[in-house]
């Protein structure tokens, strides 16, 4: 008898792994999260955020992983390592359509259109009009009739009829909109002193020596930070968003005409719009356009060949990952910065490192079956295949692609899962997949819980 089983793998740290209630460890293994198991399994589908995990099931909800700031629904600001079902969402559990998490928040899409969102609400993420986090889920009114979501780090996306609604943080035009007295070149430069601000605390906060102070007196000798500098913050990855210039707190339309809008994409600091007539990026778009530059304008996006057309693509920051279409396949295509973790996946070179640098479109994956979906986070990239197989390359620090070590992957490999894959998700630093296995002689199919 067929029976979905969750697997995680990547980093351990605030139990986003859901494997074990007393263990943190990383994982480059995918191993079973037992929960599901145990309690009667029922596994729908799967879903990763910055820190955080969502599984659904048929009775509901379950997250667990980091939840300082309620992102897990639960009714309290704190972690679970493991998996606590979402009581305020127990009666839609057969109704849910759509499940997008974002850095520190998590929105809710149900077949009627209704939205909820829960978790970080600094920069107005959540939309629900003010900046208080929320740890149960609220019905976002505003957004009444969405029938697609996604949640980027500080924004979010939501399509309304034929048009896109954004809100959240917009200081690389990532909401397709400006505020007043908006300046995108000096929220630019501000953010990119944050994000390598935040790049090495994150380090000492998961306990890593960080050996050289940042900037101010933010860091001590060893990376630890200090909160007597900005005392009313309290945790390190808090000062990215010291400051933010421009954040819109409840859902607002994108002033754009676009032609019968079938999906939204949200990522770090992009957002996407695929529609009848294209594929539209706007906010940072860095080597995306042959450009580095912060635009609010919905700009349409160049298929890789004129033979193919768009499927399904998603932006990071730094690269752009795209799944396009032929007639008889599917094909990933990525371009932009991949920097030395082989996230581009396009190999290594003649000097022997991954390549780091793709101006133009490339073919990294030459044929998959149709109806194959991409996943992609930070950076590292998943693809789960119609027939049930999950490939992954990239950023590999914490073992996250599943590939038994932790050396970045420049080649997008198989990842060994005991089944076929019905549902698979890259969060920031950690991927989750849910597998059909199937029974032999009586017993299940492989795992490796602990």
């Amino acid at each position: 008898m067929a029976a979905v089983r969750v697997y995680a793998s990547g980093c351990g740290h605030d139990g986003r792994l859901g494997v074990h209630k007393r263990s943190e460890d990383n994982k480059s293994s995918p191993t079973e999260v037992v929960f599901f198991r145990e309690n009667g399994g029922g596994v729908v589908s799967v879903h990763a955020g910055g820190a955080h995990s969502i599984v659904r099931c048929r009775d509901g909800l379950y997250a667990f992983g980091d939840g300082e700031y309620g992102q897990l629904g639960i009714g309290m600001k704190t972690s679970a390592r493991v998996p606590q079902l979402i009581s305020g969402l127990k009666k839609e559990a057969a109704r849910l359509r759509d499940i997008s998490l974002g850095g520190s928040h998590s929105v809710v899409l149900d077949e009627g259109g209704r939205v909820w969102v829960f978790g970080r609400n600094n920069c107005g993420q959540l939309g629900d009009g003010d900046d208080s986090d929320r740890s149960t889920p609220f019905e976002i009114e505003a957004a009444a009739g969405a029938r697609g979501v996604s949640a980027g780090r500080l924004h979010t996306l939501c399509v309304v009829g034929n048009d896109v609604l954004a809100w959240g943080l917009g200081d690389n035009g990532q909401l397709g909109f400006t505020g007043d007295g908006f300046d995108a070149a000096q929220a630019k430069a501000e953010r990119v002193r944050q994000q390598a601000l935040r790049e090495t605390t994150q380090r000492a906060r998961e306990g890593f020596p960080v050996e050289e102070s940042y900037g101010h007196g933010q860091l001590s000798e060893v990376g630890e930070y200090n909160p007597a500098f900005h005392p009313e913050y309290s945790k390190p990855d808090e000062r990215s968003d010291l400051f933010p210039p421009f954040c819109q707190r409840s859902p607002r339309r994108v002033p754009f005409d676009f032609k019968e809008v079938q999906w939204v994409a949200a990522s770090d600091n992009l957002s996407c719009v695929g529609a009848v007539d294209g594929v539209f990026v706007f906010g940072s778009r860095l080597n995306c356009l042959r450009e580095t530059k912060a635009d609010c304008i919905p700009t349409l996006l160049k298929t890789p060949r004129a033979d193919l057309g768009w499927w399904g693509p998603i932006g990071l920051d730094g690269m752009r990952v795209a799944l396009c279409s032929s007639e008889k396949f599917l094909s990933v295509w990525v371009c932009g910065e991949g920097k030395s973790d082989g996230q581009l996946g396009l190999g290594v070179g003649s000097d022997g490192q991954p390549v780091e640098d793709a101006p133009d479109w490339k073919c990294a994956i030459p044929e998959l079956p149709l109806g194959t979906t991409i996943h992609a986070s930070g950076e590292t990239v998943g693809v789960c295949t119609k027939e049930g197989q999950v490939w992954t390359f990239g950023n590999n620090f914490y073992g996250q692609l599943g590939h038994l070590h932790d050396r970045p992957s420049p080649s997008p490999q198989r990842v060994d899962l005991p089944g076929e894959v019905v549902s698979a998700a890259v969060g920031r630093h950690h991927c989750l997949f849910a597998v059909r296995t199937v029974a032999v002689d009586g017993a299940e199919g492989q795992t490796s819980a602990e």
